[in-house]
């Protein structure tokens, strides 16, 4: 989310960064933030030398886009599959067709054209990072754009009718449904039993399907003033926060099958 700010902040003024005070930095901060490929996107000037560092978690280099990029979404799979030494439970077809679906909806629905955003923003942009931790033999996919939000679009979306019905005795404030995390949940779980015309599912039904499909699976999704989680086998988890997130947050976290549990 620094990346992204700090992105968007550069590409709109048109200006060059350069990193101050690095050598009060701790080397694990700077370590992380090159992987992740902070300064990269950032088009940092003076770019910190670094040493290898074999610790935890691997990351992969963070990249943006505006569009439901197949190539990105491939690259990024193979990269995830590489950095955890081929051990996923799941394949990279669908985690690519996942991670696809984060960033149709983020170019389609977070920056409509008829509704007002507090800052300028980068129309359709997303960004997409992902890291392994070898010793929770877990794997975290994050997406995240900067547009208006699920409880923001949602009213507006063909399914809204069908919505409600799920909303009924939840508070309203000025018309509007306060409750942000529930909307959440309602929007993915909707999107699961959906069809659109072309017979696909609807919201992030592919992505729930993969976490939820994984005994350890994680689905956490930030959105307006809401955080939803969702656990394999578990009930969701809502929490409401006082200030907005200022986007979409989505967090993937898989772990092995069981079946591979007894490899290294």
């Amino acid at each position: 989310m620094l990346a992204a700010e700090l992105d968007r902040w550069r590409r709109l003024k048109r200006i060059k960064l350069r990193i101050r005070d690095m050598q009060t930095m701790q080397p694990s901060v700077l370590w992380s933030l090159a992987q992740v490929g902070f300064f990269n996107i950032l088009k940092t000037m003076n770019l910190p030398r670094l040493d290898g560092d074999d610790g935890e978690p691997r990351i992969i280099r963070c990249i943006s886009g505006n569009k439901s990029d197949l190539e990105a979404a491939s690259k990024i799979s193979e990269e995830l599959t590489a950095i955890s030494d081929g051990e996923l439970a799941v394949s990279e077809l669908e985690l690519n067709d996942a991670i696809v679906e984060a960033m149709t909806n983020a170019v389609q629905h977070a920056y409509p054209d008829d509704m007002a955003s507090e800052t300028e923003w980068l129309q359709g942009e997303w960004w997409v990072s992902g890291s392994w931790i070898r010793q929770e033999r877990r794997l975290n996919v994050l997406i995240y754009d900067q547009g208006v939000g699920i409880p923001a679009t949602l009213p507006r979306s063909k399914v809204w009718e069908k919505i409600r019905g799920r909303l009924a005795g939840l508070p309203v404030v000025d018309g509007l449904f306060s409750d942000h995390a529930q909307l959440i949940e309602a929007a993915v779980e909707e999107g699961r039993t959906s069809v659109d015309t072309d017979g696909r599912g609807l919201g992030l039904a592919e992505i729930t399907n993969l976490v939820l499909a994984d005994p350890q699976g994680r689905l956490r999704i930030l959105s307006g003033h809401g955080e939803t989680i969702f656990h394999s086998g578990q009930p969701v988890q809502h929490l409401n926060h006082g200030r907005p997130l200022g986007g979409t947050l989505i967090q993937i976290s898989l772990t092995l099958s069981q079946q591979s549990s007894g490899t290294s």
